[in-house]
């Protein structure tokens, strides 16, 4: 008996951007729920756009002929200063360019958030009290955007979880891209709630979860690309 993998992995070193919806289309007759598409060293940056337009066009045609007002993008980056520009830029270029090619009755928006961890800035109570470092920690929801963000781009540290253990690494999310005129307290709001959809705890989790879902599905197709090469 043969049993149907759950799910198969488009790498773009074997293929073309181009063949990106032939095999969406053969996975969706194999009743295929979850699609992966990974990008490794030595692709070219062009092709790597390509795909991110090509993958966008797809995604996007369940909802062909429906108003879109806003698109919200999320990404997860261990370092910072390299990645803004390069999202600002280059990634919402793509975007843009999948957009348009699909030829939406309306034009959404674009708004794009980086999120990192790789910081050294450390929020406490204040006054500080207890002795443990857990007990000094800043309580789920707690918001920064003022005094120590950047004077140059609109940034916030969302600190969405309880630390038990340790001190709390707060995330810092950087808004690099928007042109929807979204109100920093709602983007804010927006950022929190994402962080209660973790499904298996009822707690809310550290990051947005789409980041942590994408994360971990990125190492795993990353761990069987290794493994089978």
């Amino acid at each position: 008996m043969t049993v149907e993998p759950a799910s198969e992995i488009f790498i773009l070193k074997r293929n073309t951007p181009e063949n990106i919806k032939d095999w969406v289309a053969a996975q969706k007759t194999k009743g295929r729920k979850f699609l992966m598409f990974l990008s490794s060293n030595g692709i070219k940056m062009h092709g790597y756009i390509k795909l991110l337009e090509v993958v966008f066009q797809v995604a996007t045609q369940e909802i062909i002929g429906n108003k879109v007002d806003d698109v919200v993008v999320k990404r997860q980056n261990q370092t910072l200063d390299n990645v803004l520009a390069k999202v600002a830029d280059t990634y919402m270029k793509a975007i843009r360019t999948g957009i348009a090619s699909i030829a939406l009755k309306t034009k959404p928006t674009l708004t794009a958030v980086v999120c990192s961890s790789d910081h050294n800035e450390r929020i406490y109570k204040s006054p500080i009290v207890g002795r443990n470092a857990s007990e000094q920690n800043i309580p789920p929801g707690t918001v920064v955007d003022t005094k120590i963000v950047s004077p140059v781009i609109n940034e916030f540290y969302l600190n969405s979880h309880s630390a038990i253990q340790g001190t709390a690494n707060t995330p810092k999310y950087s808004l690099v891209f928007d042109d929807s005129d979204i109100p920093m307290d709602a983007l804010e709001l927006i950022t929190h709630g994402l962080c209660f959809l973790h499904a298996i705890m009822p707690a809310t989790v550290a990051e947005p979860v789409p980041l942590k879902v994408a994360g971990n599905s990125a190492k795993r197709g990353h761990d069987n690309f290794i493994a089978n090469s």
